[in-house]
């Protein structure tokens, strides 16, 4: 009589992938940190803190034509 091979449940496979594409995820965030700003390196534009949209969007998501003013330590808290 044959022997049926178990198969891991499904849910053994997802945590598995997500385990997998965490890890991928942490690797390409710490290689990136390691390149820095460096000349030829690709950074996407919402990565980038100069990022004009970041300059004229309120702490609200209020959209303003002029960059805004750097905030000051009292209203960083």
């Amino acid at each position: 009589r044959r022997r049926r091979r178990e198969v891991p449940p499904k849910d053994f496979d997802m945590k598995k992938d997500i385990d997998t594409l965490k890890t991928e995820e942490q690797a390409e965030i710490i290689s990136k940190y390691d390149k820095g700003r460096r000349d030829g390196v690709d950074i996407d534009p919402w990565e980038d803190a100069n990022y004009n949209i970041y300059k004229v969007t309120d702490r609200f998501g209020f959209l303003h034509e002029e960059e805004l003013p750097t905030p000051t330590a009292v209203e960083e808290k």
